[in-house]
């Protein structure tokens, strides 16, 4: 996340994109989640301070509430702490997951009747939003910023993602999108629309981004989980090697 904050995010509409020396996040009034620090590494004397400037900084620049993601990176080890006596609550954890490329195996059913195409024009875009939208329940806001950044940037081979786009019956039914930095390709924006889910779309739309991700040279690869898709991951040889812990603050 936090190599896609300076190489995606700050081209988003409606997004703005902050790097301090100790901390670092994005502003916008879409949605909490795209309101929020994602790193953060402050000293324990000064840490309380940090925080209340913080959140006044992100109070000027948006009426919604502010997320802050902690992971065992952040610094100091109590951060967590300072932010449930600042009125920040827990809404969830989030578990990192791991996967050895060299050891992955395509596993995808020949006769799926699941098509898979890596999004290469504004069409197959449109295409791309819809499962991105319904899976996610994104609201309109959200969703047009983000085809308005991946249209915007257009679908040249060096950029540092890649979207796919699953069809069933012509109908746009799953998605994903490959994030490649520092040697290491992440899984992002992984939904099935809702009357297409238990038939392991998901995980199929996620074996295709890894065998282009295994194609390019990638030896490792990432994503962050719900609860949900968990075991669908595990299955494909993912394994936990930490969370994420999400707090939201006060209104």
């Amino acid at each position: 996340m936090n190599a896609q904050l300076p190489l995606m995010y700050s081209y988003m509409p409606g997004i703005q994109v902050t790097e301090e020396t100790d901390w670092r996040g994005m502003q916008s009034s879409y949605d909490v989640f795209y309101n929020a620090v994602y790193d953060a590494h402050f000293s324990p004397d000064n840490v309380e301070k940090r925080v209340d400037e913080i959140v006044s900084f992100f109070a000027s620049r948006s009426k919604l509430p502010m997320t802050w993601f902690v992971t065992p990176a952040c610094e100091p080890i109590n951060l967590s702490k300072v932010l449930e006596s600042k009125g920040f609550k827990l809404a969830f954890r989030s578990l990192g997951m791991f996967l050895d490329l060299e050891k992955f195996e395509n596993t995808k059913k020949d006769d799926s009747p699941h098509k898979i195409i890596q999004v290469s024009n504004v069409e197959q875009l449109s295409q791309w939003i819809i499962p991105g939208k319904e899976g996610f329940g994104l609201s309109d806001s959200v969703i047009n910023a983000y085809f308005e950044l991946f249209k915007s940037t257009g679908f040249e081979s060096q950029l540092p993602w890649k979207l796919f786009v699953g069809m069933v019956d012509e109908k746009p039914t799953t998605c994903v999108r490959l994030f490649f930095a520092n040697g290491v390709a992440g899984i992002f924006h992984v939904a099935t629309i809702p009357s297409a889910r238990g038939h392991g779309y998901g995980a199929e739309i996620t074996i295709a981004a890894l065998e282009t991700a295994k194609e390019l040279g990638y030896k490792s690869a990432v994503l962050a989980s719900s609860p949900a898709g968990h075991n669908v991951y595990y299955r494909l040889g993912f394994r936990d090697c930490c969370f994420c812990d999400v707090y939201v603050g006060s209104e």
